[in-house]
Formats: structure tokens, sequence, C-alpha cells
């Protein structure tokens, strides 16, 4: 910021203005009791041009920083139009190292309390958010076991479509929200993917005939194989090795008790 002049031509320093009136008095005092006074020297070191120099100066005795305006004409630069928040936010960030080390230690020490009792309440809160969200997703689980488990339909060894044994067993969530329970292998649901096909070129066969060479262009959506509805990478879920493992068991006890 530039030095501050009084109406009668008294310097004074920023930083004692601000100590003594605060920002926003001494903003409110800015073209009236202070005053910007730039002299040519000033202006030219700061690479203003010569024309400019009287819309500065007028600029100035209104209480405008000099770097608020453009060095070619002198005009007001885009986004300063508002004299006081612009100067205001400039005197905060001009203020943070002037002042930051002026604090007591108990002062300090009430900062250092406060901002300790405020991480405590958010760790407070993100404990019980994830104490929560367990118990939520272990019981998801747990009905999905069940639900595998009783419903001997659902092959949970084989994947239907490669006839490969399922290794990393993956579901399409919205089919299952829909009531096809298909259990795939993760490689298998990737290669669902739809493509648009985009004519490149034309070739013509031996017979005559044309032909037009397409060009696979990869989408962000899947084609489910049953239900023919498109679905993205979210609806793509993995389960768990255990989940399977576990369903597998309680059907093997469910056979032995029938026996």
């Amino acid at each position: 910021m530039e030095s501050i002049c009084t109406k009668n031509g008294n310097k004074r320093d920023l930083i004692t203005l601000l100590s003594i009136f605060g920002i926003k008095s001494f903003i409110n005092k800015l073209g009236c009791e202070y005053i910007f006074i730039y002299s040519d020297e000033y202006l030219y070191e700061h690479g203003f041009k010569i024309k400019s120099f009287p819309r500065v100066r007028y600029a100035g005795l209104r209480g405008r920083p000099c770097s608020h305006l453009r060095k070619s004409d002198g005009k007001i630069k885009c986004g300063y139009s508002n004299k006081n928040k612009i100067i205001q936010t400039e005197l905060q960030k001009l203020l943070l190292p002037a002042f930051c080390f002026t604090f007591d230690t108990r002062t300090v020490q009430i900062v250092k309390n406060k901002i300790q009792q405020i991480i405590k309440k958010r760790e407070n809160a993100a404990t019980t958010i994830a104490k929560h969200l367990r118990g939520c997703f272990a019981r998801i689980k747990v009905k999905m076991i069940l639900y595998i488990a009783n419903n001997e339909y659902i092959n949970i060894l084989t994947d239907v479509i490669t006839m490969d044994d399922i290794i990393v067993p993956t579901i399409i969530q919205s089919d299952w929200d829909n009531g096809s329970f298909i259990i795939y292998n993760l490689k298998t649901i990737l290669n669902f993917r739809k493509y648009n096909y985009v004519p490149t070129h034309v070739d013509i066969d031996s017979d005559g005939y044309e032909i037009v060479r397409e060009f696979a262009v990869p989408t962000k959506k899947f084609t489910s194989p049953f239900t023919r509805t498109l679905f993205d990478s979210t609806q793509i879920v993995v389960l768990p090795d255990w989940v399977l493992s576990i369903a597998n068991s309680i059907r093997k006890k469910n056979t032995l008790h029938c026996k």
C-alpha cells in the first residue's frame, strides 16, 4: 500500500493509523481526512504512462490507491470498482503479519483450547458416523448372505456367461434391485461395455459390393445381458470373497439338515 497523507500534507504511518482507528473507520476517512498524493517520480517508477498521471492523482485525492488503476490510462481495473471492500481485504492481509505475534500467552492458550474443542467434537462425530455405517453395511451383508444361501437358483460357483469359476464375485446393483440375482466374474461384466460404431471408410469386395468399415468407440455405459438395461460403473459392486464362502457353507449345512 502507498504512504498516507493528510489533506494538509503531513504523512502518517499506515500501521499506526490502523491501530488508532481500525480498518472500517480508516476506510471511512479515506478521501476525506486521508488521501494518496503521488509524485511524477513515483508514478514513473511504478510504470504509469504520462497521459494517465492526472487521472491517477485525482483518484488518489478520492482515497483510491494507484494499485487499483490501470497503468495505461489511469482508469479503474476490472474487479476494483467496490473500493471500500477491496481496500478492507488488502488491509486485513497487511495487518496479518504485523499483528500475529502481539497476542499475550493467555490469549494464545484460549485460542488453542477452542481449536482443540472443535477438533475433538469433529473426531467424536466422525467416530459415531463410522460406527453407524459399519453396522449398516454389516446388516446389508448379512441380509445378502442369507438371501443367497436360501435361494438355490443363485449360482455362486460358476459364471453363467463364460461358465468359468467365479474368482472375483461381482454383481450389477441395478439388476439386483430389479430382481435379477446373477453373480458374474468382474472380467465378464467389463466385457458388457457399450460401443458406438463410427464408419471410417468403404471397401469394395471381389464381387463389387461395398463394405462399410467401422471403428468401435467405447462409451461409459454397459448393457446387462439379462435385463438389457444400461448401467454405469457405479452400479458394478465387487463382493468380498467371504460373502460367497459363508453363503456356500450355510447351503451345505442346510443340505445336511434336510437329509
